[in-house]
């Protein structure tokens, strides 16, 4: 609402508050019932926009397209209120979602390189991994964390919670911050070794100018960690 339409509420709002104890002339409470009666009546529209936004479309049907080791496509029909039917297509997971780890030692972050096939390069992230099914995030975290840089955290916080694509997919996914890390390796499943990268927190900002560090649930993990130790990027 603009400042003229806030205090011309507010100016109808104290004449109709004070007519209440003294009768005021029939031309003046006339504009204002009639001032009453439309903001009434778009409180009444906006309603009702908003209960048409709020029922969701029909499901009509539900076809499984394509599946694979780690995708399953489905293809799902739809009629929406106004009678519009779609079809959209969603990648359904079978794990109960992943967790992204910020591991803090110190005045250092802990990196890890690992080669991703999409962009056919080694990128720099921080540790991740699947939540096992029946596992609770912040204990797939610290195993996550042991697996890929051989360090337990007995200080795991969650910092968001996320779905990537909404529009494609139903899987969260964790961001969580630890911290008061120990020595404590487990065996894990990468192809090779994975590099680590000591990383000073006091300049996690740079990190975003660097090529390698290009994912998405990545940066967005060190805004909510800025955000956490109000530091901003500028």
């Amino acid at each position: 609402m603009s400042a003229q339409g806030g205090i011309s509420v507010f100016f109808i709002d104290f004449l109709h508050m004070i007519s209440l104890y003294r009768p005021w002339p029939g031309s003046l409470c006339f504009y204002s019932d009639v001032f009453y009666g439309t903001i009434a009546f778009q409180k009444i529209l906006a309603t009702t926009a908003t209960n048409k936004m709020t029922l969701k479309p029909e499901i009509l049907s539900v076809t499984s397209v394509a599946r694979s080791r780690l995708f399953h496509i489905e293809q799902v029909d739809l009629r929406f209120n106004n009678g519009t039917e779609v079809q959209f297509e969603r990648l359904q997971s079978d794990s109960a979602g992943s967790v992204l780890i910020v591991p803090v030692e110190g005045d250092e972050l802990v990196l890890i390189r690992e080669y991703a096939v999409g962009t056919e390069r080694y990128e720099l992230s921080f540790p991740k991994g699947n939540i096992d099914t029946g596992e609770e995030p912040h204990v797939a975290a610290c195993r996550e964390l042991q697996e890929e840089i051989g360090m337990a955290s007995s200080n795991i916080r969650l910092l968001r919670r996320v779905i990537v694509s909404p529009a494609y997919v139903n899987r969260p996914i964790w961001i969580l911050l630890a911290t008061d890390l120990s020595v404590d390796p487990l065996p894990g499943d990468e192809p090779e070794e994975l590099e680590q990268l000591r990383w000073p927190v006091n300049r996690m900002w740079e990190l975003l100018e660097r090529e390698d560090f290009c994912d998405g649930v990545n940066q967005l993990a060190l805004y909510a960690l800025g955000h956490v130790m109000k530091v901003l990027p500028y």
